[in-house]
């Protein structure tokens, strides 16, 4: 008798849900309760198959040509070859005392001679070579004896030819201005 009972109770909650909704919206509750589709007979039985002669049809579809190249394991070995590649590039760079090195005393004097057309005056170059000599001497460079000042009476020609008889490395004389 109580599964009567309960029954009973869900008609009633079911009849109070239909009356207020036909309070709120009496046009939703006058539609039909029956489904408005109808699936056709044997529909399902033949579904399956119908669906594999489809994709028997269409073939095998092959993935586009980036889409196979964009695979995990091929992006990643491009990442490997890219970030390898810089490395290399990077380390190729040499220090500028390294690429001074490999300049000559040669191609030193004739890229100052070539530069004293352009505006670089070779007393100005020297005079600046004794101010910085004579301001800061470190224990980095060594002075083989007292600076002296020059007077007007030495010209360019004889600080060359001096540098040039003392085998004074153009290199030495650039880290010194420096």
């Amino acid at each position: 008798m109580s599964s009567n009972k309960q029954m009973n109770e869900q008609k009633d909650i079911s009849k109070e849900i239909q009356e207020e909704l036909e309070a709120i919206s009496p046009n939703l509750a006058h539609i039909s309760k029956q489904h408005p589709y109808k699936v056709p007979t044997g529909y399902f039985e033949t579904l399956r198959s119908e669906a594999s002669q489809i994709a028997k049809d269409m073939g095998v579809q092959r993935a586009s040509v980036i889409r196979r190249l964009l695979t995990v394991r091929n992006v990643a070995a491009a990442a490997c070859v890219i970030v390898i590649a810089m490395l290399v590039w990077m380390n190729n760079f040499k220090a500028p005392e390294e690429q001074l090195a490999e300049v000559s005393i040669d191609e030193m004097i004739e890229y100052l001679e070539e530069e004293s057309a352009f505006g670089i005056d070779e007393y100005e170059l020297v005079e600046e070579l004794i101010d910085i000599e004579s301001a800061g001497i470190d224990e980095e460079v060594q002075v083989a004896g007292p600076i002296v000042v020059l007077g007007d009476e030495i010209t360019d020609e004889d600080i060359i030819e001096y540098l040039l008889e003392e085998n004074i490395d153009l290199a030495t004389i650039i880290d010194v201005l420096n």
